[in-house]
C-alpha cells in the first residue's frame, strides 16, 4: 500500500499526515517508523515533508528492519510498563529498583515514600500494586 502511494506521487515529498492517514498506524509509531526507516537511508525527511530514497534492497534486509523494529518495540513496551510499575507501587521502591537491576532482595528500606507512608498507617503494601501485561499491538509487517 505505501509502495504504492510513493508511486503515485512519482517521488514527490510525502507529509507525515498523508503518510500517517495511508498507512493506518497511529501517529507516533509512525514517526518512530519514519526516523528508523530516515535511520537506514531508506527514506529522507526535508522541509516539503518525507522522500523515498530507496527501497530495500531484498526481502531479506525488509524482514531485518522489521525484526528489528519489533525488539525495540518490545523493549520500548517492557521498559514502560517498568515505569508505570515503579509509579503505581505501594511496595518499597528500593526493592523495586533492585529486582529491576537484578540485585540480590533487599530489606525495605524503611526510608522511600512508601515505606514512609506504610510505617504512618496510610497504606498496606503487603501486596505492591502489578500492572497487567497490555496486549501486544499488531505487527508493523504490513505497513512498510
Amino acid at each position: 500500500m505505501l509502495r504504492e502511494l510513493w508511486a503515485h506521487r512519482q517521488g514527490k515529498p510525502v507529509s507525515l499526515k498523508v503518510l500517517t492517514e495511508a498507512s493506518g498506524l497511529p501517529a507516533n509509531r509512525v514517526k518512530v517508523l519514519v526516523a528508523q526507516l530516515a535511520g537506514a537511508g531508506i527514506l529522507e525527511r526535508g522541509s516539503r515533508g518525507l522522500k523515498q530514497l530507496r527501497d530495500f534492497d531484498t526481502p531479506e534486509e525488509l524482514a531485518g528492519y522489521l525484526t528489528a523494529y519489533e525488539t525495540r518495540h518490545q523493549s520500548d513496551r517492557q521498559r514502560l510498563q517498568q515505569m508505570m510499575r515503579y509509579g503505581q507501587t505501594t511496595g518499597c521502591r528500593w526493592r523495586l529498583l533492585g529486582e529491576y537491576f537484578g540485585e540480590p532482595e533487599h530489606a525495605e528500606c524503611e526510608h522511600c515514600d512508601n515505606c514512609e507512608e506504610r510505617a504512618a498507617g496510610h497504606f498496606d503494601a503487603a501486596s505492591p500494586t502489578r500492572i497487567a501485561t497490555p496486549p501486544a499491538p499488531a505487527s508493523a509487517g504490513g505497513a512498510v
